[in-house]
């Protein structure tokens, strides 16, 4: 019943995560056919092209305004006991790259795509977090969050467990923002995530020509959180 219940809540969580957001509807973004992606993604990876081609199948494109002729789509699977979710990179006619755990790949992609001139730090922000989203590992646990509530304690918690989580709310409540921007090229831009079950920082640096270097900082291990994959 346990397993059941994880694998009902890993279904959810990701079908949740991946929902269009009201920006997307209101750019209005052209996604790409299927079988045009497939055809891009079939040369870097025989086993991914037919997951694209599946009628279950559901393709998302983020926004990228950075970006002068290149794409970022999310594909996103969710039959079968296995979710499958991955990112992908498009520019011009025949340049195609996997992203999950790739961020030299993001950078040959923005390299192909041609990045616009920053015009803003909303947009740096912006470029950054896409980043962060696209590169991650999607066989894991990853979730940017915004305060201390959107960490949800797990159901039916032990007194030691809801103590546990008191603690850290005592501890990180007044930390953890929205990603947030500030200095000069290069940008220091910090995120906070749930990186499996931990807490972590990311500070990345951002510099004019798009390049992003990143370090990581576990704030608290093995948090009373729901643990999802």
């Amino acid at each position: 019943m346990l397993k059941l219940r994880i694998v009902v809540l890993v279904v959810w969580l990701l079908a949740f995560a991946y929902q269009p957001n009201d920006a997307q509807k209101k750019k209005g973004l052209t996604m790409i056919d299927k079988e045009k992606l497939a055809e891009r993604i079939k040369p870097i990876s025989d086993g991914l092209a037919p997951i694209v081609r599946l009628d279950g199948t559901k393709i998302e494109q983020a926004e990228t305004p950075f970006f002068k002729r290149g794409e970022i789509y999310t594909v996103i699977y969710l039959g079968g006991s296995h979710p499958i979710v991955f990112t992908v990179g498009t520019a011009q006619e025949d340049f195609t790259v996997l992203l999950p755990l790739n961020p030299k790949g993001f950078i040959e992609l923005k390299n192909k795509a041609g990045l616009r001139p920053f015009e803003s730090k909303k947009e740096i922000l912006q470029y950054a977090v896409t980043f962060l989203k696209t590169t991650r590992s999607f066989s894991e646990n990853f979730r940017i969050i915004e305060k201390f509530d959107d960490i949800n304690l797990i159901p039916q918690p032990t007194n030691e467990e809801k103590q546990q989580y008191d603690t850290l709310k005592d501890k990180f409540a007044s930390d953890i923002q929205p990603p947030q921007i500030s200095g000069n090229s290069p940008w220091k831009v910090t995120v906070f995530v749930i990186k499996r079950r931990s807490l972590v920082r990311i500070n990345a640096a951002v510099s004019a020509d798009g390049t992003i270097e990143t370090t990581e900082t576990v704030l608290e291990e093995a948090l009373p959180i729901p643990f999802t994959r």
